[in-house]
């Protein structure tokens, strides 16, 4: 089998997913809301045809960061990486022209957030990352509290006192709150 083969298979799966899922969200948000299980069915089916039908020939990845990831592991070449990711646009585009065809600019258009609709969704998540730095605060203290009182000591109960308490300041309760920030605005 050829590279044009492959690449052709590439673009062919990831317009499978693209398309299908671009439908998914279209066709659930005419209910004046996003039903999220039906959109999460939709890109998984989608990737299931896509793998079934293309993913021999191709590998499957249908993103580039799968094919970034398969480069650093040193499973395919850079050129190939590139082809990959050039065959994952043309696919990606040609999905998304067929469901602007197939939908109009103000049905794509009201499939995005806006931030009045999420608000309370918002301030939750605020009151949560709000919790987790008092909570910190709190750890600190009795971090410095211990170090201070029995030092390098064993701790109470058994546990290894500072060195416990070090490992459970660098644990948080909500990640994701923390590393959605770094996507924002990007």
């Amino acid at each position: 089998m050829g590279k044009t083969q492959k690449y052709l298979a590439e673009a062919l799966g990831t317009f499978a997913l693209v398309g299908i899922g671009s439908f998914a969200i279209l066709s659930s948000s005419g209910t004046g809301r996003l039903d999220v299980v039906a959109i999460a069915l939709g890109f998984g089916l989608a990737l299931l045809v896509g793998l079934y039908a293309f993913g021999e020939v191709s590998g499957g990845h249908y993103n580039p960061a799968v094919s970034l990831g398969m480069f650093l592991d040193r499973r395919i070449a850079m050129k190939d990486m590139i082809a990959y990711w050039i065959s994952q646009v043309v696919g990606a585009i040609a999905a998304s022209v067929v469901v602007l065809i197939a939908f109009n600019d103000d049905a794509v258009a009201a499939t995005t957030t806006h931030a009045a609709d999420n608000w309370a969704a918002y301030e939750a998540c605020e009151e949560l990352v709000d919790l987790e730095d008092n909570f910190q605060l709190w750890r600190f203290r009795h971090l410095r509290t211990v170090q201070r009182t029995i030092g390098m000591k064993t701790g109470t109960g058994g546990s290894s006192g500072v060195t416990f308490l070090q490992k459970a300041l660098e644990r948080t309760f909500f990640p994701e709150l923390f590393a959605v920030r770094t996507e924002i605005g990007q």
